[in-house]
């Protein structure tokens, strides 16, 4: 909780008259269910988060979260995560490098993951991708993907999104791999700063020597953004860059919609 007050007092004071001209961000809070072959129960996730991003020739993005995760028990997510980057009006390039700690069922592991990432940006829409790789401490978990997304504006506050990955690293040791799609969309109230989004994901991982499982998701959200105007803009020139998931996140369904 402390944690959260500091975070909450760093983005009142970037916020503040003098500060905002220089940085654009949002606030969101989600809901996000998924049902995996993993684990005997759905895994639930409240989640409240944030971006803000700081232009210029070489532009930063600052990302975290907070999740509260229901499965067979309860556990707590923090992560943090930072994107550099240089963006002009055709295209973006930059790397990502976040951690997070996970406290659950009597036990608590960290987790990293670093990415090089990049967008193309077309007249109404954004084809966007990342090379990742991260680790999750304690468990001898790995994992290397390659993720891409499209998003589509009708309008400059409506967007339709839909994405693909793979991945392949180890679970507790042993040898996996698998692939995901997605689905999502995102609405801004006109003259407001407040817009609501869902989401679905579907993964599919193949365990070494046979097996395999899957998991499937879906959630909503609620968002405040501040400094960029639309959703066509933030994507464009605010923090706009999609968060990477971590090992854990992805054999979770995600934590946010």
């Amino acid at each position: 909780m402390k944690k959260i007050l500091l975070g909450a007092a760093a983005l009142m004071a970037i916020c503040a008259p003098g500060a905002a001209s220089a940085a654009t961000g949002q606030v969101d809070a989600s809901y996000n269910s998924a049902n995996s072959d993993f684990t005997t129960s759905d895994i639930r996730t409240w989640s409240i988060g944030g971006e803000v991003a700081f232009g210029g020739p070489v532009g930063v993005q600052l990302d975290g979260r907070y999740a509260n995760i229901d499965s067979s028990g309860s556990g707590n997510a923090e992560d943090i995560g930072a994107h550099v980057y240089s963006r002009n009006e055709t295209s973006l390039f930059g790397a990502y490098g976040g951690y997070q700690h996970v406290d659950g069922s009597g036990t608590n592991t960290d987790a990293w993951v670093l990415a090089a990432e990049g967008a193309w940006y077309m007249d109404r829409s954004t084809l966007s991708g990342n090379i990742s790789y991260g680790r999750l401490n304690k468990f001898h978990t790995d994992s290397t993907g390659i993720d891409a997304r499209w998003r589509f504006f009708p309008s400059d506050n409506f967007s339709l999104a839909a994405g693909a990955g793979y991945a392949r690293g180890q679970l507790l040791g042993v040898d996996v791999s698998g692939w995901r799609g997605n689905l999502g969309l995102e609405y801004q109230f006109e003259g407001s700063p407040f817009s609501i989004s869902a989401g679905y994901r579907y993964e599919r991982f193949d365990v070494s020597g046979g097996g395999s499982g899957n998991i499937s998701s879906w959630g909503i959200g609620a968002h405040w953004s501040f400094g960029s105007g639309s959703l066509f803009a933030r994507d464009r020139s605010g923090a706009g860059l999609d968060h990477i998931d971590s090992p854990f996140e992805r054999l979770g369904g995600g934590f946010s919609s």
